[in-house]
């Protein structure tokens, strides 16, 4: 009874497998076929440009009602496909519309803390050394650990005798 349902499932995955593919094809295919339209339409700006020179975009969009937006889009993707391959450009396929524009994912903005008074730090270093302190006591450690800990606690020993003055 296994085997006829890995079986099916060996077709299943097969079959899709091969749909995929057919598929993934069919759309790089899709892609190189509308940068190269799209390539083209630049050309033919690059032609009207030429004879309008500063009312191009005015003359499409009342005689060819090509948009100023989609001409300058088909003008980005000729002067791609002179550089590189312009249906494997990134910035070419967004403005084609091709592709869509990442959305960000909304971060949280950053609550901006007051600064933190003197005596809050010092809780917060006493508190921290304490717990510690507490889950390792000093007779537990190491001659390295506990000169460590010396070290460090040196200085507020420091500040305690010079603030006790």
């Amino acid at each position: 009874m296994s085997e006829t349902i890995e079986q099916t499932l060996i077709t299943e995955l097969s079959d899709h497998h091969v749909k995929t593919q057919a598929l993934i094809e069919r759309a790089r295919n899709a892609v190189k076929e509308a940068t190269e339209s799209a390539a083209y339409m630049g050309v033919l700006i690059d032609k009207v440009a030429a004879s309008k020179k500063s009312t191009v975009y005015q003359w499409m969009s009342e005689h060819a009602k090509v948009d100023g937006q989609a001409a300058r889009s088909y003008s980005l993707a000729h002067k791609t496909s002179l550089k590189r391959l312009a249906h494997s450009d990134r910035r070419c396929l967004l403005h084609l519309g091709i592709l869509e524009s990442q959305i960000s994912s909304h971060k949280p903005e950053r609550v901006k803390r007051p600064p933190v008074s003197l005596n809050t730090k010092i809780h917060r270093a006493n508190s921290s050394i304490l717990e510690h302190v507490k889950t390792r006591p000093v007779s537990s450690m190491s001659a390295n650990e506990k000169l460590v800990l010396k070290n460090n606690l040196k200085a507020l020993a420091e500040l305690y005798v010079e603030a006790s003055r």
